[in-house]
């Protein structure tokens, strides 16, 4: 489990509350990556939640993860197409920038994004890519666009109570991945799942039940379906 710069174990860089996804997505993932190869001879299987799984969309986009570097992509409550209508207003977005600027950090515990900081620069980088001109990516990329390119084993839940990360912007962000090899899984009670929200779908007794085994199911052999609800069936011609 790779602990982000300035976050778990790993030290805060000298510019820590400037980094950003593209710092990530740019530098760090490619680097864990070969790390990992290095030392097992193999090609890891990627599991990312929320904005782990940002991340690493935002790496595969932007062509920083190489699909030979991804045995398989496990996506859970990620998404980049939830609109936030304040943000499409230029005044109102100057004022949150400028307001957040002076803080430097944002409280993970306060605003229930986690139990450690994050540095500012994350959120104003989500605030651009949510602009009123804004898009998924940086200055030298679209990452959007890029993900048109990648076809890799890909698997992405989502919650059927997650109002974060909502089920229609998971799966608009699947359908924008290339390739067949995709499965999309809705946790929600006509699946027989409960409606999990955007934590408990991975952190609750009930995820250790009902989700748990589906992720092993899907490291074990990505190209089998997890669950009866991912099969694709072929419309039968009416004679």
């Amino acid at each position: 489990v790779p602990e982000m710069r300035g976050h778990g174990l790993s030290p805060r860089n000298n510019a820590w509350k400037h980094n950003s996804v593209s710092d990530y997505a740019r530098y760090d993932l490619p680097l864990i990556a070969a790390f990992v190869a290095e030392q097992t001879g193999q090609v890891p299987h990627w599991v990312g939640h929320s904005l782990g799984g940002t991340t690493l969309v935002a790496a595969l986009g932007g062509g920083y993860l190489r699909a030979d570097q991804v045995a398989s992509l496990a996506l859970f409550g990620t998404q980049v197409s939830r609109v936030y209508w304040p943000l499409k207003v230029p005044p109102l977005t100057w004022g949150a920038k400028l307001l957040l600027k002076r803080w430097g950090q944002i409280s993970g515990p306060r605003f229930k994004r986690g139990p450690e900081d994050e540095p500012i620069g994350v959120a104003l980088e989500s605030m651009r890519w949510h602009g009123l001109f804004g898009r998924f990516g940086d200055k030298q990329g679209d990452w959007w666009a890029g993900l048109a390119e990648v076809d890799v084993p890909l698997l992405a839940v989502a919650g059927a109570g997650d109002f974060q990360d909502p089920v229609w912007a998971c799966r608009k962000l699947f359908d924008q991945f290339g390739g067949e090899r995709k499965q999309f899984l809705r946790l929600g009670v006509e699946q027989g799942f409960e409606a999990f929200g955007h934590v408990d779908m991975l952190v609750s007794k009930a995820a250790q039940a009902q989700v748990w085994p589906l992720v092993q199911r899907w490291l074990r052999d990505p190209l089998v379906p997890v669950h009866e609800s991912t099969v694709v069936r072929e419309a039968v011609p009416v004679s």
